[in-house]
């Protein structure tokens, strides 16, 4: 990963944050699990289950992922009286570059042990193509909040922040749109601090907000 940030100070009350990151990430999972069958008799079959007997080869098929998070943001604090008021916003553009090779050396499903024994599977089902996928996605995010002193005990903070996830694509268009749109995702923050003694010996703080998360690329 790597971040860069500029933090610069207008006097004592202005600051402006500009924090820039680039997080990567590549995941390579390879199961060693030995391929059942010889390719040059009869080819190869990566996964058999016989109902009575555990089960011969890997769950998990070969994936290899490599994820992008390019991420620009901006954030503005200004104190004035009894409130600090802070506004930002950020944009984050994602990669998720995947090879997801799932059932690609074939499954074989025998409904029993004689069934086995005699060579007469149920179901034999293989995924052919190329299962490579590179997913895009775009999200964009604000807020305003106000941490508001209302005596020297009693510190109120009210907020609001709006996100938009973009719903993701395949750069190369090989898979459809996956959902509509969704553009209301308002959500409202308040909370408090109160020191009970006057002295920061006990403080009790409380609070509500509403989150949203993207779904996750995994497809």
């Amino acid at each position: 990963p790597a971040a860069v940030g500029l933090g610069p100070a207008f006097g004592a009350r202005l600051v402006n944050p500009l924090p820039r990151t680039y997080p990567r990430r590549v995941a390579d999972v390879r199961p060693e699990f030995p391929a059942l069958g010889d390719p040059a008799l009869n080819g190869q079959v990566g996964l058999m289950l016989v109902t009575g007997l555990p089960r011969l080869g890997p769950w998990i098929p070969p994936t290899v992922t490599a994820f992008h998070n390019y991420t620009i943001g901006d954030d503005i604090s200004y104190a004035a009286g009894r409130h600090i008021f802070k506004s930002g916003g950020i944009v984050r553009i994602t990669q998720a570059n995947t090879v997801s090779d799932r059932n690609f050396n074939g499954t074989l499903i025998f409904p029993s042990v004689n069934a086995f024994l005699a060579g007469q599977p149920l179901v034999y089902s293989r995924s052919i193509g190329n299962s490579r996928l590179d997913m895009r996605a775009r999200e964009y995010a604000g807020y305003l909040q106000d941490d508001w002193k209302l005596s020297p005990r009693l510190t109120v903070n009210l907020g609001v922040r709006y996100e938009y996830y973009g719903v993701p694509f395949e750069k190369y268009g090989r898979i459809g749109r996956l959902y509509g749109r969704d553009g209301n995702n308002l959500a409202p923050r308040v909370g408090f601090a109160y020191d009970v003694t006057g002295n920061a010996t006990t403080v009790v703080r409380g609070g509500y907000g509403l989150f949203f998360n993207p779904l996750q690329m995994d497809f």
